[in-house]
């Protein structure tokens, strides 16, 4: 591939679409550095329902992994990032399945982190972590920290884990309930995916940059690997409509 050529995605090449919306698009621009990717919506979108994942072509797919990510700018707080593990199209359906962990954006509760499974199109809530105390310390919720923000989520077999904490801070460590939460997952959702990153209801012209994205390859959590380790996509791809139909237009 050549890097400045805009890709038209199949089934089983990053990014992937986790809920259509209509014809929209995002668009994935690498670099400059190989740990930074900004998604833009174009304007031509016509709504703010997209949601998709994406993860290094290069790695590997394993049932234990870790993966951090900087949220570091964004258009507006409605800009929903996150954390996705578990990326894998080894089913019968054939449809995306991952597992997240996403900033929530109902009613701007920023500081609240959600945990969902998906099963293609349809998600399943796991439960939520409020974190107000860490990421809106004034108690104003028209005044949660700006970012840059910083996450680590990890699979353990059956457990999903993540730590969140503001730049200013230190990272915490794993285990603190001030800055993060652990999940049982369901039964059924221990299995082979890749690591990556979420983004959602980008609204048109919107812009997320996230920066830092670093993954795991096998258990202990170690996140010493960067996430684009050779950079082989194209510095700037454009996602196609999936033809799995959504019908979800929550903003979990």
């Amino acid at each position: 591939m050549l890097l400045g050529a805009v890709l038209v995605l199949a089934a089983c090449q990053p990014p992937a679409v986790l809920t259509a919306d209509g014809d929209d698009t995002y668009k994935f621009t690498s670099g400059p550095t190989p740990d930074t990717m900004q998604v833009s919506a174009p304007t031509s979108n016509t709504d703010s329902n997209l949601r998709m994942v994406w993860w290094d072509p290069d790695s590997k797919e394993v049932i234990d992994g870790t993966s951090c990510a900087t949220w570091s700018t964004q258009s507006n707080v409605g800009d929903q990032q996150g954390v996705a593990l578990r990326i894998s199209f080894n089913f019968p359906d054939h449809q995306v399945h991952a597992v997240t962990v996403t900033k929530n954006i109902w009613l701007g509760a920023v500081w609240i982190f959600n945990a969902h499974v998906w099963d293609g199109p349809q998600l399943s809530t796991i439960g939520g972590v409020n974190l107000q105390s860490v990421f809106d310390p004034s108690g104003d919720p028209a005044m949660p920290l700006p970012l840059p923000w910083n996450i680590c989520a990890r699979t353990t077999g059956n457990t999903l884990s993540f730590i969140a904490w503001p730049s200013a801070e230190p990272q915490p460590a794993w285990g603190d309930t001030t800055h993060g939460g652990s999940w049982t997952l369901p039964t059924g959702w221990s299995y082979k995916g890749y690591s990556g990153s979420y983004v959602g209801h980008l609204r048109p012209g919107d812009r997320a940059l996230y920066t830092n994205l670093k993954t795991s390859d096998g258990p202990g959590g170690s996140i010493a690997t960067h996430y684009v380790r050779d950079r082989r996509w194209p510095a700037a791809m454009s996602s196609s409509r999936s033809d799995q139909s959504s019908g979800l237009s929550s903003t979990t």
